[in-house]
């Protein structure tokens, strides 16, 4: 009976030390990387900065972005939670060097790092868009509308790599629109490069499900599912969803065009014409509303 008696306290000692232990070195831990935290946040360029030329090329400095990329390797050896965000802006510097291998790298170990993060997908995405390989961009995008809005939020609100560069010049950057936008292009995207696919069955879908996120540009949804209708021979439907186009946006030079092409199906040339005429004159004068969303580069949230 002593013996065992024995054996317990000493088992119930060594938990208690085992865990005296592990709880100091996880305390140092969390003090050493709030410490390295709070030194590193001095180094990092703030989110003006870099907002400043997100869709120019002529405007940076090489060293920092340099700096820009070593301060987020320390963030992904010592805050292994922030290994999405830190990859992600490493992969938006690598882009502004023009170093697109490592840029992709960066995204791929991003996206590796949190399958649910929404702007590694949303960049590759552009990409492939960008390249020409449009089955891979139909993937990219599909997997960026996939994730949850709402998580991504929660995410990038409570992110050490997030808060850093938006807080470090007081900028009051806007997450919440950034990721909106984003959402509308990443639909934007996969319609157009499902319409360069021909496969209009899916592109009807996704602009019909597109809409019941009541975006700003519902006119381009409108549009999509129209054209979809046409190429599948459902003119009437197609040209009562460009009508719908029209109504939300009476410059929408795609929606002049295939309603145009509708009336010429049903052999009113005349009308057609005029509708041809119309487009062409919008799209000389402003162009189309399309191409600044298929203009967008990529973003680092």
């Amino acid at each position: 009976m002593k013996f065992f008696k024995w054996i317990i306290t000493r088992l119930i000692f060594t938990y208690l030390v085992c865990f005296l232990v592990t709880w100091h070195f996880l305390d140092y831990r969390k003090a050493k990387e709030n410490a390295i935290g709070e030194t590193m946040s001095r180094f990092v360029p703030g989110i003006a900065y870099f907002n400043d030329f997100v869709d120019r090329h002529d405007h940076f400095d090489e060293f920092k972005l340099h700096q820009c990329i070593a301060y987020h390797r320390r963030v992904v050896e010592y805050f292994s939670f922030q290994k999405s965000e830190a990859y992600q802006m490493m992969g938006f510097c690598y882009d502004r060097l023009g170093n697109l291998p490592r840029a992709i790298m960066s995204y791929q170990a991003a996206r590796e790092a949190n399958p649910v993060y929404f702007w590694p997908y949303y960049n590759l995405g552009i990409y492939a868009y960008k390249r020409k390989d449009y089955s891979q961009a139909v993937d990219f995008f599909q997997e960026s509308l996939q994730t949850d809005i709402k998580m991504n939020m929660v995410l990038l609100l409570h992110s050490k790599v997030f808060t850093d560069v938006r807080l470090s010049d007081g900028s009051s950057y806007n997450v919440v629109q950034g990721m909106l936008n984003a959402r509308e292009n990443s639909y934007i995207f996969l319609m157009e490069s499902l319409f360069k696919l021909k496969k209009y069955d899916q592109l009807f879908k996704v602009a019909l499900l597109g809409l019941k996120e009541n975006s700003e540009s519902q006119d381009i949804f409108y549009s999509y599912a129209g054209k979809a209708a046409f190429h599948q021979g459902s003119y009437e439907q197609a040209l009562a969803l460009l009508q719908l186009a029209l109504q939300k946006n009476p410059q929408n030079t795609d929606a002049l065009l295939y309603t145009g092409l509708c009336f010429q199906a049903a052999g009113k040339e005349p009308q057609a014409q005029n509708l041809f005429a119309m487009a062409k004159q919008i799209y000389q004068q402003q162009g189309s509303a399309l191409e600044k969303h298929l203009n967008s580069t990529i973003r680092f949230f």
